[in-house]
């Protein structure tokens, strides 16, 4: 009897082997936590055409340890901003040659894509309504959209980019918590322009990842800048900064003026995680 229960679950070996594999080829994806599970929903942000251009099969995608592949020279820069994944879709009229090449890159934050979409742009590009923020260039077109940056570039005048750019814009995965990056900042008389520094902000080494904003206001030209994340960090990393330059800076309230010989006189201020300045500033003009 024992040899015939024996013989029995020998017999069913195979078959249940074979219920496992198939139970295995029908997991459902969405169960399993894939560190580059957004690659399907990534894939989706790109339009099976748009307009006279059709994506062509062969989708490329690109993490850390292969981004020199496609990016040689410039990889460790991306890397050094927070990057993620780049995923590559070529399109055009007809199968064979690219007339586009699309690419998104993700970084790890909004504020990162950002100051990748600033260091990037032309010199000559012009600002356009798309995305959060975008430019256009000769044959290339960039934007931003929480923290997606993406690049068009048109390797055939023929190719058409605005309208591509609109469908992957609409189509990308929306972020939670990437509002309006420079509403921090104030916002009096004219703003003349917004823009971004990397690292060391006017050669101050506390001021990274800097968010800025240009001002006119009664004839005078002002500029307040943001570091995001600075909070205790940052005014230790200020106050280090005028012990190195031998600066002296007054306590007024809860700000400090800063008595600066090259710069003239600036202010410098915490707001709860963020830290703010302001060269050019008169005191009525601090929020």
């Amino acid at each position: 009897m024992q040899q015939a229960r024996s013989f029995i679950l020998l017999a069913l070996l195979p078959l249940l082997a074979l219920a496992l594999y198939w139970e295995g080829q029908s997991y459902d994806p969405g169960l399993i936590d894939f560190k580059l599970s957004s690659r399907p929903a990534l894939l989706k942000s790109f339009p099976p055409e748009a307009g006279d251009l059709k994506q062509l099969p062969g989708p490329r995608w690109f993490k850390k340890d292969n981004l020199w592949e496609y990016v040689n020279g410039h990889a460790d820069y991306f890397i050094g901003q927070g990057f993620e994944l780049l995923t590559v879709v070529e399109y055009a009229p007809e199968p064979g040659s690219a007339w586009v090449v699309a690419e998104v890159y993700r970084f790890d934050q909004a504020l990162a894509a950002f100051g990748v979409l600033m260091d990037e742009k032309g010199e000559t590009a012009r600002a356009i309504d798309l995305g959060k923020m975008a430019f256009m260039g000769q044959g290339e077109l960039s934007f931003i959209q929480g923290p997606f940056y993406a690049k068009l570039v048109a390797l055939d005048k023929r190719g058409q980019l605005k309208k591509l750019a609109q469908a992957i814009s609409e189509n990308l995965p929306q972020a939670p918590g990437t509002q309006d990056l420079f509403q921090g900042l104030p916002k009096l008389g004219k703003t003349l322009s917004e823009g971004f520094a990397a690292e060391a902000y006017r050669g101050m080494g506390f001021a990274n990842q800097a968010l800025t904003r240009r001002l006119e206001i009664e004839g005078r030209e002002l500029e307040f800048f943001l570091l995001p994340k600075g909070g205790q960090k940052a005014l230790a990393g200020f106050q280090q900064y005028l012990e190195d330059a031998q600066m002296k800076a007054e306590k007024v309230g809860s700000r400090y003026k800063v008595l600066d010989p090259f710069e003239g006189e600036w202010w410098f201020w915490l707001n709860q995680e963020q830290a703010l300045g302001c060269f050019g500033c008169l005191e009525k003009d601090l929020p």
